[in-house]
C-alpha cells in the first residue's frame, strides 16, 4: 500500500519535474544536418554526438552542427546505417554501398578488400569488443 502511494505521488509530480525541459527538433531546414532521417547515433569521447543519416554523416557538439558528407565523396548522399566509436576515439560507420568506413578525425579509410571478401557492401551493425576488435 505504501509503495502504491509513493508511485502515485511520483506520477503526480512528473509534470512539475519536466516543466523546465526544452526540446528542439533539428531538420535540414533549421540546422546543418545532412538528412532528415536519422539512422544512427554515437557519442564521442569529447562530448559530441555523431549522427548518421540517409544523406551522410554529421557531428553535433556545443550547439554546432558539422556536416562531414561533403568531406569524403563516398558519404555524399549515402545512408550511414550504424556508428561506433572505438577505444582510441576512431569512428567506424556502416554504409549502404561502401561497407565499413573509418574516420580518425583527419583521415578517412574505407575497406574495399574486406567488403569484397566478406560480401558486405551493405552494413547495418558494427560491434567492437574489449580487445578493440571490430
Amino acid at each position: 500500500m505504501m509503495m502504491k502511494k509513493l508511485y502515485i505521488c511520483l506520477l503526480l509530480m512528473l509534470p512539475l519535474l519536466m516543466r523546465g525541459q526544452h526540446w528542439q527538433a533539428f531538420t535540414t531546414q533549421n540546422s546543418n544536418l545532412s538528412g532528415n532521417s536519422v539512422m544512427a547515433l554515437a557519442p564521442d569521447p569529447r562530448g559530441g554526438i555523431w549522427v548518421g543519416t540517409n544523406q551522410g554523416l554529421c557531428h553535433y557538439r556545443n550547439g554546432q552542427w558539422t556536416d562531414y558528407s561533403s568531406a569524403y565523396d563516398k558519404l555524399r548522399n549515402q545512408y550511414v546505417n550504424c556508428l561506433k566509436v572505438d577505444s582510441r576515439g576512431v569512428l567506424w560507420m556502416g554504409t549502404d554501398d561502401y561497407g565499413v568506413i573509418e574516420f580518425d578525425g583527419s583521415h578517412w579509410t574505407d575497406h574495399p578488400e574486406e567488403a569484397k571478401r566478406l560480401n558486405m557492401r551493405f552494413v547495418q551493425a558494427i560491434a567492437i569488443d574489449v580487445d578493440n576488435t571490430k
